[in-house]
This record gives C-alpha cells, structure tokens and sequence, in this order.
C-alpha cells in the first residue's frame, strides 16, 4: 500500500478503514450481487419460475433441473447422491446430471417446504456472482491493490466469457470462485497453521466434488502443486503428505456419498481430444464480442476462452510497462526466482493439460495422441474430454498478472483507476450483450402443458412409471412425470449411458406390457411397436401429438378435453398405414445419440 504520511487524520482514518479485508469483502460481494440484477434480473431468482428452464433450447439446461426433479422424489438412498428415478432402471447419481450436487441435497432434505415447482439455479448463479466478486476482492488485497483501484476491478472477474458463457447453460462451472479461493490459500499459506491448510484445502476439494468434476480437476491440480512447491522450498515432506492425503479422503467421500462410483453401462467412448483449448482463443472473439467480428469459427463452444477488450488493454499496457522496467523486472525475478520458475512450470503444465489428447493452434492439429490410447483409458478420459476448462486457472492467472503489474508500475493513482474503470465499462460493453443469455426477462409460476392439464388428477398413485417408446424425449411428459413422482425410462445422464427406450418397445412389442407403467408414443412412431400385442383392455388416449397408454385400474379419472380416446383398432390401423409407408421401424438408439 501507499505510504499516509501525508495524509489528515480524516483521510487517514477512511484509508484505514478502506484498507480492511471485510470492507474488500463486502464490497466485493455487493458489485457482484448488482452485475447479476443488471445482467439479469430478479426473474431466474424466483424459486418456482421454471418455465425458462424446461422450454430452453439448450438441452443441458433442461436435463439439469430434471436432475434435480427425479432426485427430489426418489427416496432416499445409499449412496446420497443416488437415484433409479432418472433414467429408470439404471442406477444413476446426482453428479452425473451436473445438478450441483451440494444445493440438490440441501433442497431435497427440505423438500416438504418447497413448493411442486421449484429451480435453485437462479440462486446459484447469483452466490456464484457474490462469491466471484467476494473472492476477486479479497485476492486484489491480498495483492495490495488499493481500495479505489480494486472495485474497479472486481467486475473483470465477473463480466468475462468464461464465467458469463457457463451461466444458465452449464450452471455448476459458474463455480470459477473454487479457483480464486485456490489461489488465496496459495498467497496465504505462510500465515496458516497446518491445521488450517488441512481444513481449507480438504473443504474446498470436498466442495468442489459436490458442485461439479471439472471444477474438482482444477482445485485438486492446485492443491498438488502448491504442496509440491512448499516441498521444494521447506523440504519436509510430514506437512505436505498431510495436507495431500487429507485432501484425498475428504474427496474419495464427497466422491461415494454423491454417488460417483456407481458403474455406468453402455457407455461409448466418443467426444475424446474434440473439445481441447486453442491459445487464439485468447484473442479470438468469435461470438462472444459486441464489437469484433469473429477471425475464425469456433471449433466448439469449449472455445470460449476470448479475454475482451478491457483485459486485453491491459494485457498490452502491461506488456509496454515490464519493457519499460525491464531491469527491475530482472531483479525482481532473481531475487524470487524460485517462485517465478514455479509459476512459469504451473502455467505450462495446465496449458499442456487443456491441450488434452489432441492440441491444436489456431484450428490447425497439432498432434493427436488417441490412436496410442488404449479403450479403458479412452473411455477414463473421455469422461473429462472438455479438457479445454482446465485452462481456466491460466486464465485468470492472466487477468491477476496484468492487474499486479499495473497497480506496481503505474505512477498515478487516479490515472490508475481512471484506466481500469474505461477498461471494466469497456469489458462490460464488449462480453455482456453477446455472452450472458441463458436467463429469463419474465417470470411464470409453475408449469403449465397440455398433458398436465388434461391428465391432471387422472392416474392413480399405483402408476410408477412414464415410459417413452421411440427415440424421444418429450418435455411436458417428463414435467408430468417427475411431478407426480413417477420414474422416466430415458436422461441424459452419465454422459452416454444409454436408457432403457429400446428395451421397452421390444418389450411392448411382445406384448410384456407393466401393469404400473404409462407409456408415452408420438403419434408418428406409432409403427415402432405392434398394437396387437397390446390388451384390449387398456386404455389409449391421443394427447399433444403423443398416444398415452395404459392399463385400465390405473385410470382413476376420465381426462380433460384435450386427451381423445382412441381404440385399439384405430391404433392397429394407423401403425398398419405408417408401416406401409415406412417400412420396418429402425432399432431405438439412446437418446445420446439422436
């Protein structure tokens, strides 16, 4: 910090009192809270508008919140994380529908006070925003960044493509927080006893299990290396062993409670060295700048990596500063060599890893290391093929080193903040309008379709299962399901697993028909499976272009007036007329791989 020689008792007692880590803190949090309101809003906060969530193009969004529906009514299990509710009857866990895990058990225990409708995404995203402002802050301290130039900082680690891009669309890697946090304990680790380490370090590999994989990479790749590093410079090896074991308990347990361990079937080895990092994704704006036009295609949405205009002014005025002070910068680097030939290997060795199997530059292969892979170890790494996020913690070293140099080098205080405050505005303006969708302007309690309307209060407790025959997944069926506690046969959980439609329609086809079950067909795949194998007695209602179907004791009311009763011979006729005009109907591929 500068020096208050010169400064009156009041400025002096104000800088004081600005120069304290929870005033950094809380105004962290708070610029953090009011870019959330601008950019989107109160409506994604409102606990049972979850419309948005169901209707979103974006499937992952979709599947996400269904996480969490079939979780919140499936009983509880052992495992914690574990579920046979979605897809039904595979095992599957909370972790593998990325539906952050830690917020899913807290709201399933608590779900007798939560309303039939109810999404915690919205909630998420805004502590993420808090806590990424909070922690952005606090390392800015850390950092002796004065107080003035520090808030005008903070909303660089907010409004910025990595976090804005993953918000609404893979909610649980808006988490990026778990990294500044990382990067605290890195900077504090001399005030700390090694209790503390133990502590901190284990809680944040713990908490980052619970909130998603890629994220535990990350925290957990930082933790080695940081124990590495206190290794080569204290050299002994009983606290750092300490501190690493620990970690590896606490996420060996995270781990099994959220389910992890459950074994997958059919799970294909497919996406491996596809979704790895490209260093002109720094500069490249693609889609996510309102000012520049795209210097080449994104070769995936993995790629969202561009810095935006406000960091990349820094990045350059920084580049000019350490030119300038290339001597000091020399001495500085002797006198903490170690530290620096440390960092330098950390940077290099993340970058290597984001590579994955398969760099490129520029779009261009660089090398492709798949065809030396065996299957089982494809199929390990392919459970982490977007091998691009673990870039994340450079990413954000970048943003640090620039602002660390600036505030070192710059000479005027108020020019200082007057840079970073056009370079924030700037930022704001380039990322925000073409990176932040995903949330909602409206807000619509519940959800309302046309077969929950018209089978409202229709079928009996007794009905267990939703089935879908054909390769389909229907929203407004799933909604009906997991709101009435049923199973649903098809997810896309366990990145690949393959559901259980294709062992119902062959099922359905030979007239194995359960008692329990209401199976859901499109109208246009009636063809898929054979009406006559069917009971006459069950009843067969035509509903939103889907045929419902199902014995008759599970019929408890007649349904509304957009559900038409058909009979079966008017199934058997139509499935004659599309076989005719079809053919045989093809074998139902998972819902994966539509």
């Amino acid at each position: 910090m500068h020096s208050n020689d010169n400064m009156t008792p009041v400025e002096k007692a104000s800088a004081d009192f600005l120069a304290q880590p929870k005033v950094y803190v809380l105004c962290g949090a708070f610029i953090g809270i009011v870019l959330f309101l601008l950019i989107y809003g109160i409506a994604p906060l409102v606990p049972t508008n979850v419309s948005f969530l169901y209707t979103s193009p974006d499937q992952d969004v979709m599947s996400h919140q269904f996480g969490f529906d079939f979780y919140r009514y499936s009983p509880w299990q052992h495992p914690l994380g574990q579920t046979d509710h979605y897809p039904y009857p595979y095992m599957s866990s909370i972790i593998n529908s990325d539906s952050i895990p830690i917020f899913a058990f807290f709201f399933k225990l608590i779900s007798p006070l939560l309303p039939e409708y109810f999404q915690y995404f919205g909630l998420w995203t805004l502590l993420c925003f808090a806590l990424q402002g909070l922690c952005a802050a606090l390392l800015l301290h850390r950092l002796k960044v004065r107080f003035a130039a520090a808030m005008c900082t903070v909303p660089l680690f907010i409004c910025n493509v990595p976090l804005l891009f993953r918000c609404f669309h893979h909610s649980a890697l808006a988490g990026q927080w778990l990294i500044l946090l990382c990067f605290l304990l890195i900077l504090d680790h001399p005030r700390l006893t090694l209790k503390k380490q133990i502590l901190f370090w284990s809680l944040l590999c713990g908490l980052s299990v619970w909130i998603h994989g890629y994220l535990f990479i990350m925290v957990g790749l930082l933790m080695t290396l940081n124990c590495i590093y206190r290794f080569l410079i204290g050299h002994q090896i009983k606290p750092v062993l300490a501190i690493f074991f620990s970690c590896v308990i606490v996420t060996l347990f995270c781990y099994y409670e959220g389910g992890g361990f459950i074994a997958y079937p059919n799970i294909p080895v497919w996406g491996l060295g596809l979704l790895t990092f490209d260093l002109t994704d720094l500069l490249n704006p693609t889609s996510y700048s309102a000012f520049f036009p795209a210097i080449q295609p994104p070769f995936s949405t993995e790629n969202a990596f561009y810095l935006g205009i406000g960091i990349i002014i820094l990045l350059f005025f920084s580049i000019i500063l350490l030119l300038k002070e290339k001597n000091a910068v020399k001495k500085q680097f002797q006198k903490k060599s170690m530290e620096f030939r440390f960092c330098l290997f950390s940077v290099l060795l993340i970058t290597l890893l984001s590579f994955g199997v398969c760099a490129r530059f520029a779009g261009h292969p660089l090398y492709d290391l798949r065809p030396l892979l065996n299957e089982k170890t494809s199929i390990m790494l392919s459970n982490f093929r977007s091998s691009a996020r673990f870039f994340w913690p450079v990413w954000y070293l970048i943003l640090l080193g620039c602002l660390t140099v600036i505030n070192r080098m710059f000479k005027s205080r108020n020019l200082l903040c007057i840079l970073l405050a056009i370079c924030t505005l700037l930022q704001y303006a380039d990322v925000v309008p073409k990176t932040a969708n995903g949330g909602t302007d409206t807000v619509i309690d519940g959800y309302c379709s046309i077969p929950a309307v018209a089978f409202e209060n229709c079928y009996s407790p007794e009905t267990k299962h939703l089935s879908f025959l054909g390769p389909v997944f229907i929203t407004d069926a799933a909604v009906f399901a997991a709101h009435n506690h049923m199973t649903l046969n098809a997810s896309k959980v366990g990145r690949g697993l393959k559901n259980s439609q294709q062992l119902d329609t062959e099922k359905v086809r030979s007239g194995e028909l359960r008692s329990d079950t209401l199976y859901v067909l499109p109208l246009k795949y009636a063809h898929y499976i054979y009406p006559v194998t069917i009971p006459e007695d069950y009843r067969i209602f035509y509903c939103a272009d889907c045929l419902y179907i199902s014995a008759p004791s599970l019929l408890v009311n007649y349904p509304g007036a957009d559900a038409i009763e058909i009979t079966l011979t008017d199934l058997i006729d139509l499935s004659e007329q599309l076989h005719e005009a079809y053919g045989d109907a093809p074998s139902i591929p998972s819902y994966d791989e539509i």
